[in-house]
């Protein structure tokens, strides 16, 4: 239980922090204790029994939390769940039963919770999570966990990504950031609605794992764009001065007046889409994010197994999602490599795909600052 482990005093609290991924990985058992699962009768611990247990696990206040995560996570080899008439059951032995002898779908279900799943002991079972038995997660695998769980506090989110990555516990956002100097970060996690820092080099940077809402421009409903975790799309390397990936790029005149003027006496030409929608589009783009710029581009995540293929939309087909990104920095344009130049990520931008994309034909090596 996170609340009464963790002082309200400042100074004891980060102690208390700092111990927590120790306290997890040494303790002899994590106990669950919930309110859902407090009130199955576990006396006779048939297969339906686990059954119950195995999927009021997967949706209980416990294993939505984001602290409550990083206990799973980290305990996940002795996790012991509370049941009624203080009757304790272990979640390993029920997931393995219910596994073999269970109901096929609820074992499939399981895949969604691979952070329940028991990392050591039975071999059959690490086939499950194999990429979980370090210890650890990626950033972009800790980040989409925490995407849609809340933190009992501000800031705590950080903590916890922190935590679930490595043992050095960060509370601010930047300082987290920047002890990721020389890790790779996969682009597509960067497609969402998370906020960002607003630190040079780092307005890239989620600022926070939890998604923000947005109004969908076609529907007109409000969504979140989750951080997610994309195995197929080019990493970028994390720097001193911001984030070095390859990139499918469409490059387009920026909103400062003048732009285009200037794009041309520096003979960058630019093929204009032929589609008036895709210009209106376009336009929308640049009134949006690149009013204080004069080149701007659009950016989508390279797939690794295709080549030079976008990474296929998340979820709704009928959107994409593009990253912007404009640079005023007129004198490396003109005679500087393509990753020397320094742009500055501006957010997100959702495409209706019934109207067509502009031709994303050039790949580069993108410095997102």
């Amino acid at each position: 239980m996170d609340t009464p482990c963790i002082p309200e005093d400042h100074q004891l609290r980060k102690e208390a922090i700092g111990n927590i991924n120790k306290i997890f990985e040494e303790s002899k058992a994590t106990l669950v204790c919930d309110r859902d699962l407090m009130s199955i009768d576990a006396t006779e611990l048939t297969i339906e029994v686990r059954e119950s247990i195995l999927v009021t696990v997967m949706v209980c206040d416990w294993n939505l939390r984001a602290w409550t995560f990083l206990e799973a996570f980290r305990g996940r080899k002795n996790i012991y769940v509370l049941c009624k008439h203080a009757k304790v059951v272990s979640l390993k032995e029920t997931v393995e039963i219910v596994y073999r002898k269970g109901c096929i779908d609820i074992a499939l279900l399981l895949l969604t919770v691979p952070h329940l799943l028991p990392a050591w002991g039975d071999r059959k079972m690490r086939t499950f999570c194999n990429s979980l038995v370090p210890g650890f997660l990626t950033i972009e695998g800790g980040g989409s966990h925490l995407t849609h769980r809340e933190a009992s506090r501000p800031g705590d989110d950080i903590v916890i990504w922190s935590l679930l990555i490595d043992d050095n516990a960060h509370s601010d956002a930047k300082a987290f950031w920047r002890a990721q100097k020389g890790k790779v970060l996969a682009t597509s996690f960067l497609l969402s609605s998370v906020p960002r820092l607003k630190t040079p080099g780092l307005r890239w940077a989620p600022s926070s794992p939890a998604a923000q809402l947005l109004d969908a421009e076609s529907s007109g409903s409000a969504y979140r764009l989750l951080a997610l975790d994309e195995d197929d799309s080019e990493v970028g390397r994390i720097g001193a001065d911001g984030i070095k990936a390859t990139w499918l790029m469409y490059e387009v005149f920026g909103g400062l007046r003048g732009s285009e003027t200037i794009c041309s006496r520096m003979s960058w030409s630019i093929e204009q889409p032929q589609d008036s929608r895709c210009r209106r589009n376009l336009e929308s783009v640049r009134a949006s994010y690149m009013r204080n710029y004069i080149f701007g581009a659009l950016l989508r995540p390279m797939s690794v197994s295709k080549g030079d293929v976008s990474v296929l939309p998340r979820g709704d087909p009928s959107r994409a999602f593009i990253g912007v990104c404009a640079t005023n920095d007129i004198f490396r344009r003109l005679w500087s490599r393509d990753d020397q130049i320094s742009w500055t990520w501006l957010g997100v931008y959702e495409w209706d795909m019934s109207e067509p994309l502009p031709k994303f034909t050039s790949t580069k090596k993108v410095l997102l600052v």
